[in-house]
């Protein structure tokens, strides 16, 4: 009996797992307004649609986009637009993101349930997740939104007739809802147009490409340079290349590019930020980053000829995030789950040896140990109350929440930031009773 009670304990566990660091996350409501330089930019936006003028960040066209500022304007017109607010429709999203991507693992890339779950845990406990998770930015918005348009998308490549149809038009909805979030989104249009191809496609295409006749190669060659056409059009009319293509000119070489993309890799597989680490352990996040990079890779390869919506998606978003010229690990969370798909795949049983195995469990382990201890980092400035100030960033950001909260102590007048503070009087609710000070500086980051 007691055999068979554990079994179902092991069985369970994954669920358990989930619904415990569910709740835990439930628990990040509590704290108040976290700002960084991305939160003022994108409430400064909501702030100038709601007074009329448009997506504007300081009177100027931005590359953000709308639909996360639309979002939050919704919650300011129901009277939700504070931090609880913020958090649990984050939450929300994260967990319809995490349900679509346990089932595209399931159905698409054959792994079992529990595995899928373990997944999604591990995916919950990455540091990506739990610090943007209290923050009032698109990145959990766009997790969800992706997720469920490649959940409409493998829908589509079941389906036949009306109800194919419908889910294709779902597919094509949730991908301009998510390309407004992101423009990264612009990477869910591949996966979309290969939902609605035959089975097999690629494989037939390969195989008889040599077969074709002059008319259906051009036809071909055809559509998929109008696609390719679109997308470079798209890109090439955001703010957001030409952006790019200055860091590009002035800042970055191909070297440096790769090395911090690598950095950003090594981030997420060690489950850690670079900067809370000792320098001279900088280059052991790039090895970490080097090797989880080479598995995932080895992991496409190794679904070459079994490619589906999902396997379109993570090569496409990666083709697009590997050349732009900024450094962020939380750039790479929307396909985290992919992407540990992928990894685990070079672990299944019967492909490595025993030791591997092992190697591997102790991996996952101490991934999600570091996991528990960033959770719990973060429920300790969530739950700080009076002492938030105190906790929550660095000595710049320190003076002007205490100016907002009407903290007790000295405040370094030089160094407080008149915008936080303006937006902790609106959105916060224990510093609404505050005024921004008469004089402090102007700036949009501390």
């Amino acid at each position: 009996m007691l055999a068979k009670d554990m079994n179902w304990l092991v069985k369970r566990a994954p669920w358990f797992a989930i619904i415990l660091i569910g709740c835990v996350y439930l628990l990040q409501t509590a704290s108040p307004l976290r700002l960084n330089t991305d939160v003022i930019a994108y409430l400064k936006i909501t702030q100038s649609f709601l007074d009329g003028h448009g997506f504007l960040l300081d009177g100027k066209p931005t590359g953000l986009k709308m639909g996360y500022p639309l979002i939050l304007a919704g919650l300011h017109g129901i009277g939700g637009a504070f931090s609880f607010s913020f958090i649990l429709v984050n939450i929300l999203f994260v967990a319809m993101g995490l349900l679509s991507a346990k089932y595209l693992l399931t159905q698409n890339f054959g792994i079992s349930s529990r595995s899928a779950l373990v997944i999604c845990c591990m995916a919950l406990l990455s540091f990506a997740f739990i610090k943007h998770i209290t923050l009032p930015v698109s990145d959990p918005t766009y997790f969800g939104l992706s997720f469920l348009t490649l959940l409409s998308a493998s829908l589509v490549a079941r389906e036949k007739g009306v109800r194919q149809i419908a889910f294709f038009g779902g597919a094509l909805a949730l991908a301009i809802l998510s390309i407004n979030t992101r423009a990264v989104g612009i990477t869910l249009m591949p996966p979309i147009l290969y939902a609605v191809l035959p089975k097999g496609f690629f494989r037939w295409f390969r195989t008889n490409w040599g077969a074709l006749t002059k008319r259906s190669a051009t036809i071909y060659l055809t559509l998929c340079l109008m696609i390719l056409c679109g997308v470079l059009f798209f890109i090439f009319n955001k703010l957001y290349f030409e952006e790019a293509l200055k860091v590009f000119s002035e800042d970055i070489t191909a070297a440096q590019l790769f090395k911090i993309k690598l950095r950003d890799w090594g981030e997420l597989a060690a489950n850690i930020p670079a900067s809370k680490i000792p320098d001279m352990l900088h280059s052991g996040v790039i090895i970490i980053g080097g090797a989880f990079l080479f598995l995932f890779l080895k992991g496409v390869w190794l679904r070459r000829d079994s490619l589906n919506v999902l396997d379109i998606y993570a090569i496409s978003y990666m083709a697009v995030l590997i050349v732009w010229p900024y450094s962020d690990a939380r750039f790479w969370m929307q396909i985290l789950p992919v992407a540990m798909a992928y990894v685990a795949r070079n672990f299944e049983s019967g492909r490595c040896a025993k030791p591997v195995l092992q190697a591997f469990a102790g991996y996952v382990g101490t991934f999600s140990l570091m996991g528990v201890a960033a959770l719990s980092y973060s429920t300790w400035i969530s739950l700080s109350g009076d002492n938030f100030p105190e906790r929550y960033g660095d000595y710049n950001y320190r003076p002007s929440y205490k100016m907002a909260f009407r903290s007790a102590g000295p405040i370094d007048m030089s160094k407080v930031n008149c915008d936080m503070v303006r937006i902790l009087n609106r959105y916060e609710p224990r510093a609404r009773h505050g005024m921004p000070p008469p004089k402090c500086r102007n700036e949009s980051t501390p």
